[in-house]
Parts: C-alpha cells; structure tokens; sequence
C-alpha cells in the first residue's frame, strides 16, 4: 500500500468517524422529539373515519415518492465520505510525496544520530567549562 492511500484511508476514516458520531446525536435527539410528540398528542385520536382514511391515503403517496430519495441519499452520502475537500487531498498529495522521499534518501536516516552527536558535543564542552570554572 502507497502512502498516499495510507494518508487517504486516514482521512477517509476521520470523516467517517465524524459521521457516525454525527448520526448517533441526530438519532438521540430525534428520538427525544418523537417521544416528546407522542406523550403530547397520545390522547388526541382521530374521530373522524374519513379523515383517517384520507391521511393514510396521503401517507401511502408520500411513501412510495420518497423510495426514490432513498438510493439517492445514500449515493449522496458516500460521495460526501469518500471524496476528499480540496485542504485533504493537498495534504494527501504532499504528505505522500514527503513520505515517499524520506523512505528512498539513505542519508536522513542519519540525522537523529548528527543531531544526537551536537547535543552530546556541545553539553560535553559545557561541562568541562563548567569544571574548569570551579
């Protein structure tokens, strides 16, 4: 796996995370309201026969135009976790070219230990100043 597809799937799944986590408040609070509206209008039935049918009739219609939206939101979420804005898929590009450098130049692999070197050179002279001193 290269690393831009790494660095994509990292992305990728910090939007899902977002996402789910985004779902669980939505269904919490509108269950909340749900339940709310049921103890509200629990006692309140209809009376009316013919009204009742007609809502029915009205729910029937509603549900059979709304099938459509269904694929259509789930294609619509997918698109929206999968593609990545313009900020990720920068990071992406740069950070896997970065990655890509740093694993074929030979020479990096030495800078932790020239940079160990300094700070063990530089706090070596400055204890023997130290010492001196007293």
């Amino acid at each position: 796996m290269s690393n831009y597809s790494k660095l994509y799937w990292f992305t990728r799944l910090d939007h899902l995370s977002d996402f789910i986590t985004g779902i669980g408040v939505t269904l919490i609070i509108v269950s909340a309201l749900l339940l709310l509206i049921c103890f509200i209008f629990m006692d309140k039935q209809f009376e009316n026969t013919e009204r009742k049918a007609e809502i029915d009739k009205q729910r029937r219609g509603a549900s059979k135009k709304s099938k459509i939206f269904v694929p259509i939101g789930i294609f619509l979420i997918l698109l929206s976790l999968f593609i990545p804005s313009r900020n990720e898929m920068i990071f992406i590009m740069a950070g896997g070219k970065t990655l890509d450098y740093v694993q074929s130049d030979t020479s990096l692999s030495k800078i932790p230990y020239k940079a160990t070197e300094v700070i063990v050179n530089y706090l070596d002279k400055t204890l023997k100043d130290i010492k001196t001193e007293k």
